[in-house]
């Protein structure tokens, strides 16, 4: 069931690019009558996404990867397991609100410290590849997804011999 659950969050948000975790409880303005409203609100009752506060989901904006590992931790059931004798992996994300999220996903070996170089930049834009590799880990298929990233090759192509074994 868990599998399922992260595979149907990951296919929404390639489909829109999209999702956030800020405000709870909210009718979002901008997902009337959108042909995934009601899966975006089942989501959203189960506390796995949320939407801005300004009460919109954004349906055209793309996520971040502070925003996707939030997504990530509620995904995996994560809550409060983040050890308390941590070491900050990634210092610029000290003190930011996803922090928690990312080195729980660090700790998990969903995120791989090695595969960001420069740093998690939490802000940024989330890329599929990305979204896939952390799916992959997220499902116990990591051994895959750090070849991806160690041969270097064309992530598209492994990913697609990866899902047509």
């Amino acid at each position: 069931m868990k599998k399922t659950k992260i595979l149907i969050v990951i296919a929404l948000l390639i489909v829109f690019s999209t999702t956030t975790v800020y405000a709870k409880n909210t009718i979002f303005s901008d997902i009337k009558d959108h042909w995934a409203e009601r899966e975006i609100i089942n989501l959203v009752n189960q506390n796995i996404i949320s939407g801005y506060p300004d009460g919109t989901f954004k349906l055209n904006a793309n996520i971040s990867r502070s925003e996707f590992s939030t997504l990530m931790y509620r995904v995996l059931g994560l809550k409060e397991e983040v050890s308390e004798e941590k070491t900050v992996v990634f210092q610029e994300i000290e003190g930011l609100w996803s922090e928690k999220f990312i080195e729980a996903l660090v700790e998990k070996e969903v995120i791989i410290p090695d595969e960001y170089e420069n740093g998690y930049l939490a802000n940024k834009e989330m890329t599929r590849v990305e979204i896939a590799k952390m799916v992959i880990r997220a499902i116990g298929k990591d051994r895959r997804a750090r070849n991806i990233y160690k041969n270097r090759i064309k992530p598209e192509k492994e990913i697609a011999l990866f899902f047509n074994k």
